[in-house]
């Protein structure tokens, strides 16, 4: 199955030329006079375009030549012979973008990444920081708020997954990617009821747990688990139990995330189940070229891709946009 790569003739309303362009302004000047009309390639040869066996990115012209180049910059799946065909008649015509644009994008410098940005804790740059985050935070674990282990976890998963990082089980645990098995979440709540005098406290765990009482196996909706865990911490706020946590009792995140089995989420893209991991490995800047700066900016927010609102966004996009993400995705 050929994984589809987007060039300026199949680039619907020119999103991702708005993107581009944007990112690399100097490029403007080049393409500028460059004809779109997609009926122009009917006559072209096969030798006209960097891409002859799939007849893409063509190259018989300086403008077009900068327009396919401009296209190729953010798309890996583009294969690096097609890159050097689109280089070199650039370098024939005399034209000079190849270099500009490398050194416009290596110039900006990217601001430190912290799992924790609110504090600058966790500074993740590469393979090496991702291992000792997750030693670190497994360390003093203690030291951390059930929310902020949490949120540092959940990041520095998605950090892993980036870099192709094993992590241990208990980051999974509390970044709440594991399944849940109701009878030691039930056992766990009725240890709680045990451990409170005030009744109407008492009376919520046990509800909670008869309410587990017709789930025999794993749970595995995340979404439904983290509301679980939130009732819990509240709960476990108001009957003074946060001070056994780690000790006598697990916090919420662990008392409902309590398997090392990984509980996998995934979405429907282009007809296909995705992870959500996958999706949320992604780099921000794949979803702006992919879908345009505007729409991106809707389920991304501080540079992190909102899980909750990619899974209201992405059904809605086109779908030779949702083809064009799982090419990036590798699957």
């Amino acid at each position: 199955m050929e994984i589809p790569v987007i060039d300026q003739f199949h680039d619907p309303s020119f999103k991702l030329l708005h993107g581009l362009i944007h990112a690399f302004p100097e490029a403007e000047g080049h393409i500028k006079t460059a004809s779109i009309d997609e009926s122009e390639n009917a006559g072209r040869s096969s030798s006209a375009f960097a891409w002859p066996a799939r007849r893409l990115f063509p190259i018989d012209s300086p403008e077009q030549a900068a327009l396919s180049y401009l296209y190729m910059t953010k798309q890996a799946s583009v294969p690096a012979v097609v890159r050097m065909e689109c280089e070199k008649a650039l370098r024939l015509y005399g034209v000079d973008i190849a270099t500009g644009l490398a050194k416009t994008a290596a110039a900006p410098t990217r601001e430190p990444y912290y799992l924790l940005p609110e504090i600058k804790r966790f500074e993740i740059r590469n393979q090496e920081s991702i291992k000792l985050a997750a030693e670190a935070i497994l360390t003093h674990q203690k030291q951390l708020d059930a929310n902020s282990r949490a949120q540092a976890c959940t990041r520095l998963v998605k950090k892993a997954m980036e870099h192709n990082v094993e992590l241990p089980m208990g980051i999974y645990k509390m970044a709440g990617l594991t399944a849940s098995h109701a009878p030691r979440l039930k056992d766990w709540l009725r240890a709680r009821a045990e451990a409170t005098v005030e009744p109407t406290i008492k009376k919520a765990y046990l509800k909670m747990a008869e309410a587990l009482d017709r789930a025999d196996g794993y749970i595995t909706d995340r979404e439904d688990l983290i509301k679980v865990a939130g009732v819990i911490g509240e709960l476990d706020e108001a009957a003074g139990l946060t001070k056994f946590y780690d000790r006598s009792l697990p916090d919420p995140m662990n008392t409902v995330f309590n398997t090392d089995k990984i509980s996998e989420e995934t979405l429907t893209v282009a007809g296909k189940p995705v992870p959500m991991s996958t999706l949320l490995a992604l780099p921000p800047e794949v979803y702006g070229d992919i879908f345009g700066d505007d729409l991106a900016a809707e389920f991304i927010q501080d540079g992190e891709v909102d899980p909750e609102m990619l899974k209201v966004i992405l059904p809605t996009v086109p779908l030779d946009l949702q083809q064009a993400l799982i090419a990036n995705t590798g699957i």
